[in-house]
């Protein structure tokens, strides 16, 4: 961050990544003095869940309903599909003799088979490489697809930038709170502030951008070593 403080500043530093968002106000007058730090466990990944729950949780059976009484589908199975990590934990024998259960008698037959094929064949990272891959490309295009193919899963989902701001909404807000928050423990209003950096891979997100250069001013706002800030940060440590 030295080029950005060859005289004193305030700086506002917004870290948001795949797994975090971490925010610190510094300092500088020949040396960096930390005001203040806050953050949430808010990242890329999770709003990559967001749109599984959206667009292909009932690809995948969510609103099936099985047995003779007409059950839901157990939440544990839905609660597994919204992690890339966690779909891996439902291949175990309990797991898969209750789906083999459901299988025989379901209102939607296809979205059972693609749920058990989805496990069997742990095809959970790519399922979810599929998704990062549409939300990048929404940061530079209007429209992106959601696209998968392996045996009976089949996919290819549009998605809009306007669909995907509208269902990440909460979580902006959420984020909007932690940098107020981070001012409020600095004792700092939003024009004392001289420069934001944002880094991060989810800072490249246009309405993130766009909350950043509201709260600040489009003039303030630098991106700065998206991807390697952080490796470089532990180097200098």
């Amino acid at each position: 961050l030295y080029k950005f403080a060859l005289v004193k500043k305030k700086i506002l530093v917004f870290d948001f990544g795949g797994g975090t968002l971490d925010t610190a106000i510094l300092e500088y007058d020949n040396d960096y003095k930390i005001l203040a730090t806050n953050g949430i466990y808010i990242g890329g990944n999770l709003l990559n869940t967001d749109i599984m729950k959206t667009k292909l949780n009932k690809y995948f059976g969510s609103e099936v309903r099985w047995g003779k009484n007409q059950l839901v589908l157990p939440g544990k199975f839905m609660d597994m599909l919204n992690s890339w990590y966690g779909i891996t934990n439902l291949n175990n024998p309990t797991d898969m003799r209750t789906l083999g259960e459901i299988q025989n008698n379901n209102s939607d037959p296809a979205a059972v088979e693609r749920l058990i094929y989805l496990i069997k064949m742990n095809l959970s990272f790519e399922i979810y490489e599929g998704i990062e891959k549409a939300k990048k490309d929404l940061s530079t295009q209007t429209e992106a697809s959601i696209r998968f193919f392996d045996g009976p899963i089949d996919i290819n989902v549009p998605i809009t930038r306007a669909e995907f701001e509208n269902l990440i909404k909460p979580r902006i807000d959420e984020i909007k709170t932690v940098v107020f928050r981070t001012l409020e423990s600095a004792q700092l209003e939003p024009d004392e502030i001289e420069i934001v950096v944002r880094t991060g891979g989810s800072s490249l997100i246009p309405v993130v951008e766009t909350m950043l250069t509201d709260i600040f001013g489009k003039e303030k706002v630098q991106l700065f070593d998206t991807f390697t800030s952080v490796a470089a940060g532990l180097a200098l440590d």
